[in-house]
């Protein structure tokens, strides 16, 4: 890692200036790698916490019990 600093004003964030078909097949792609993962924690047989959905100090961890978590309220289609 390298030092952090300040930037001295605003940064302007273009998400669709490579084109609406660049922004779609990146999303396209989180979701398909996201798919993937659900379907390995799952064959893995993960065992999901909803407190540590909340409490985990891993990023990663907590990440994924959150996931699991909104997977599985209540009235969700997937």
């Amino acid at each position: 890692m390298g030092t952090v600093g300040s930037l001295p004003g605003y940064l302007d964030h273009y998400p669709f200036s490579k084109g609406m078909s660049h922004w779609l097949d990146r999303h396209n792609a989180y979701s398909s790698l996201e798919s993937q993962q659900i379907a390995q924690n799952r064959d893995s047989q993960a065992k999901f916490s909803p407190l540590k959905a909340f409490t985990a100090a891993d990023f990663h961890e907590r990440r994924f019990h959150q996931k699991e978590f909104f997977y599985r309220l209540p009235f969700r289609r997937y």
